[in-house]
Formats: C-alpha cells, structure tokens, sequence
C-alpha cells in the first residue's frame, strides 16, 4: 500500500519506532508532500505518530492501495480510528471522569440518530434530539410531545425506548424543555436548539429518530468499560468524553492497561500505566 504525507508548514520525520522491515522513514520538506509503499504492520507502528502530527495541524496524510496490492482495501486502513492522545498519563485504579480523547475518525464514519422536535419554519420554539453515541442502535428511539392535562408541570421520562415529554399544564419554551431532557437523559441524548430557545414548545406526535449507521461505538480500560458522556466529531481533532471504571480489583499500581477503542468493526488502542 502507499503512505502520503504532505507537511503543512515545516519539515517532519516520521519513522518506525521498530524498523524490523528495513528501517522504514520519511522526511517531508517543508510545505511538500512525499509517497512510499509501506507495509500493514509497519502502517499500524507509526499510525501514533501521523495520528498525533495531524491532530496538531502539522501534516496531512492518507493511505492507499497501489497498483496490484488490495491490502489496503482489505483493511480499510484509511478508516481506521486514529487516537492521538488522551488527557492523563496514567490511569487511577479508582476511576476517573471527564476525560478527553482526541484523534481522528474516533466514530469510524458512523452516523447518530436524531430527530427535530418542534419545525424548521419555527427555529426559536425547536431542538434536535440526538443519540450521545453513533450506530444504527440509535434508529429505534423515538421522541413525543404531550400535555397530559395536570397540574404537575413539565416531566421528561424514557416509556421503553419513547422520550416522553409532557407539558403537564405548563407551556414551557424550548430551552426549558431542552434542559429538562438533558437533565433527565443525557446519558442518551443530547440536545440542540435550532433557534433561541425562547419560544414556547407545540405538542408533537411520536416522531422516530433517524439517520443513525454503524454497529456502534465502545471504549473499554483494562478491559472494562468505559461510560461515554459525549462525542464532538465536527472538531478537528475529534473529541470523545469519558469516564473510567473502577479497576482495582484486576490491576494494581504500576501495572500497563490499555484503553481500547472500537468504532464498528475498527479498534485503536493506547497504553497506560496505572496509578
């Protein structure tokens, strides 16, 4: 397969960390772009470095088959989730939370499920609902909008896998109702206003959730999982969110765990020592 590497504005090295293939290198001029046929196993040693130097705005690079050599294609290389860094050095065995992972293509091209509540011709009055994680999974929510006539005032429940939410003789505006689901289901959903906010909310039939692709997304610490809080793939480099389980009971202090990583049927791992 062929690796290209274009620098943006100064001269870089990449090179394998284990040259057992023939000391594999690339030096890119400043401003230029270099090619090189280049091994799987030796693509997957370096991905760190070319994953880290793109998440820095330092180069750009990609991977394709060369004439005859479908490995690439197979492998779907150029796909894969790239993690450039997390946010610690080391993992407490106790847990952590809100930790950041940056890198490229994290969710491997899948897409979330969502649905408008309220319309496009009344942007101040509407949110999106969205899925936290990405995958076809998200397709079989769906979201509704009544007023069951009491005196209680605005709830937000789950009925199976409806988003109910219910006036309850209030007339909240969206972004009451927007905080109220976030508050209620955030683990889930995530909330976006298509307008102000300030507009009071219409009653909506049950609407599906739509759009979402993929087989999903799971993030596990020495072999646990990990609780996914949110995913910002609109930003370059990609962000996941995340706690940590609590792991004491299968590691002990000084111990390497690996943070896994698998988007579909893609994985990425790192490496951490245990603290």
């Amino acid at each position: 397969m062929k690796l290209t590497v274009e620098s943006i504005e100064k001269q870089v090295t990449i090179q394998d960390p284990y040259p057992a293939e023939g000391q594999f290198g690339m030096d890119i001029p400043a401003g230029g772009s270099v090619s090189a046929s280049i091994s799987w196993s030796t693509l997957q040693r370096i991905a760190e470095q070319l994953s880290s130097l793109e998440a820095s705005e330092t180069i750009l690079w990609s991977v394709e088959s060369e004439s005859g050599d479908t490995r690439s294609q197979q492998s779907d290389a150029a796909g894969l989730p790239q993690i450039a860094l997390i946010d610690f050095s080391a993992l407490t065995a106790a847990g952590l939370t809100d930790q950041k992972m940056l890198g490229s293509n994290l969710i491997a091209n899948q897409t979330f499920a969502s649905a408008l509540v309220g319309s496009v011709d009344t942007p101040n009055a509407s949110f999106t609902v969205r899925t936290v994680l990405p995958g076809a999974e998200g397709n079989k929510y769906s979201v509704k909008v009544i007023d069951s006539g009491g005196v209680g005032g605005l709830a937000v429940a789950m009925d199976g896998d409806v988003l109910v939410i219910d006036f309850d003789g209030d007339t909240p505006d969206a972004t009451t109702v927007g905080g109220a689901v976030t508050s209620a289901v955030g683990g889930t959903f995530l909330v976006t206003q298509e307008g102000t906010g300030a507009d009071a909310v219409a009653l909506q039939d049950e609407t599906d959730l739509e759009g979402g692709a993929g087989d999903g997304i799971t993030l596990t610490a020495a072999g646990l999982p990990c609780t996914i809080t949110a995913i910002d793939e609109s930003a370059s480099p990609q962000e996941i969110t995340f706690d940590t389980p609590n792991i004491s009971a299968i590691a002990s202090v000084g111990d390497t765990a690996k943070i896994v990583l698998r988007s579909g049927a893609k994985i990425s791992d790192v490496s951490v020592v245990v603290a």
